[in-house]
């Protein structure tokens, strides 16, 4: 099983909001899982404010797949 799979379908069957933390790296992700949050968010802001950058698609996608999957290496939570 994927990690997190059926965890959107557990949070629609639930009708409750859910609360996720936006991350720009593994020791954030890291420290939001800690912290006891059920969700990771990853987005283009976090990944461009981590880099001083603005948020005008200058970060690549190899760039982002690589946060991703350090992320991914750093916690069990779905992003």
């Amino acid at each position: 099983m994927i990690r997190g799979q059926g965890f959107l379908a557990d949070i629609r069957s639930s009708g409750h909001p859910v609360l996720g933390v936006g991350v720009h790296n593994a020791l954030t992700a890291s420290l939001v899982e800690r912290a006891g949050f059920p969700i990771l968010w990853l987005s283009s802001l976090e990944v461009s404010t981590a880099k001083l950058l603005p948020d005008v698609n200058v970060i690549t996608f190899s760039e982002v797949s690589h946060i991703l999957r350090e992320i991914r290496r750093a916690t069990t939570l779905p992003i």
